[in-house]
């Protein structure tokens, strides 16, 4: 007798199963929160734009280290928008705390490891002073000027 039809069943059976796995993990993820317009400008202690540095804004009471956090890269101008899904989309409404981290460019490959400009001043939330910012609806949100010192 031929075991083909076993295998078959055997395969198919399998497939469904992890079809249904994945099904059901993907729906387990965090729902996404409705999210606020919010940006910001980031400059040095001489008011010149701190061009790449990157904005952080951590959820204050988050338990839950996968509750998303907004970030924003700093432009030519010192400006940054707020991303949390997808580009520019904004931040949710609630208090954070802000951190800043500003990576050196690794220019050749024998050039030391990107190193963060702020000497980790601002890239930790506990011990950034940077003060808490607030995020409400409907937007926009203008952040308040970081001067980074």
């Amino acid at each position: 007798m031929s075991r083909f039809p076993e295998l078959v069943h055997s395969v198919v059976g399998r497939l469904f199963c992890m079809v249904a796995l994945f099904t059901l993990a993907s729906g387990c993820g965090l729902r996404p929160k409705r999210v606020y317009a919010a940006h910001g400008k980031v400059v040095d202690a001489r008011q010149k734009p701190a061009a790449g540095a990157t904005v952080i804004l951590h959820p204050l009471g988050a338990a839950d280290p996968a509750v998303p956090k907004p970030t924003g890269t700093v432009n030519e101008a010192g400006e940054f928008v707020l991303t949390t899904y997808k580009e520019g989309d904004g931040a949710p409404e609630g208090e954070y705390a802000v951190t800043v981290i500003w990576l050196t460019c690794r220019v050749l490959t024998f050039d030391p490891e990107e190193t963060d400009r702020l000497k980790g001043r601002y890239d930790h939330p506990d011990r950034s002073p940077l003060p808490h910012v607030t995020i409400s609806k409907p937007g926009p949100n203008e952040l308040p000027t970081i001067v980074l010192q």
